[in-house]
């Protein structure tokens, strides 16, 4: 069923960060220009390139893997442990099964979430 359940709590946690950040977004004070002097754009320049080589570095250092891969394990494992010939599914429910939970607990927020949200409309 390629993981169901990992697609519709994505799809409500970035419907549910995008609604509250068009909220946040709405209630903000407008902007106002604010003059800067020169030296000011220069010292936003090099901070601006600096931060981009830092996350540039993170990057190529993070894509090199510090410990051997997992995934053997549950092809390996899946059948004998698990009792299922679906990977992912037995991987879900035997193997993560503290993370389902999560993942449910997660939905259920996100309900009350946009359950508070609509109530909140309703009122002003």
């Amino acid at each position: 069923m390629r993981a169901p359940d990992l697609a519709l709590t994505q799809l409500l946690i970035e419907a549910v960060t995008v609604i509250l950040l068009l909220l946040a977004l709405r209630f903000l004070p407008p902007l106002r220009a604010r003059p800067r002097s020169p030296a000011f754009r220069l010292f936003d320049v090099v901070l601006s390139i600096a931060v981009s080589f830092g996350v540039f570095a993170f990057l190529i250092a993070s894509n090199t893997p510090l410990f051997e891969r997992i995934s053997d394990y549950y092809l390996q494992n899946s059948y004998e442990e698990g009792g299922g010939r679906n990977v992912v599914n037995v991987i879900l429910v035997d193997f993560r099964g503290y993370d389902t939970l999560g993942e449910i607990v997660v939905l259920a927020i996100v309900a009350i979430a946009v359950r508070a949200l609509v109530r909140l409309r309703r009122k002003v």
